[in-house]
């Protein structure tokens, strides 16, 4: 439910900023500085809400162990023989 909730509010500020982007660009494609600053804010904004600013983090040890659990097998054995192969490839 919270990540729902979320979702809905980073599609309704996107909306938003995508509406004020549009706003702009008549004064952007004029070379009128204030736009462009607000546009480079809108631009950084969007960023900001959608993550790709600051990577993607992928916890990969718990993803492992959803994975075996949903085959059937031992988790905790499942990331012993990743770490293992890990290594082996370093």
């Amino acid at each position: 439910s919270y990540m729902d909730d979320i979702e809905t509010l980073a599609s309704r500020d996107l909306a938003r900023l995508d509406e004020m982007f549009n706003k702009l660009a008549a004064g952007i494609e004029g070379g009128n500085i204030a736009a462009v600053k607000a546009g480079v804010e809108i631009i950084r904004e969007r960023g900001n809400i959608l993550g790709y600013r600051h990577g993607v983090q992928v916890d990969i040890e718990q993803h492992i162990r959803e994975i075996a659990m949903s085959q059937g097998l031992d988790p905790d054995q499942a990331v012993v023989m990743a770490q293992r192969i890990s290594v082996r490839y370093k």
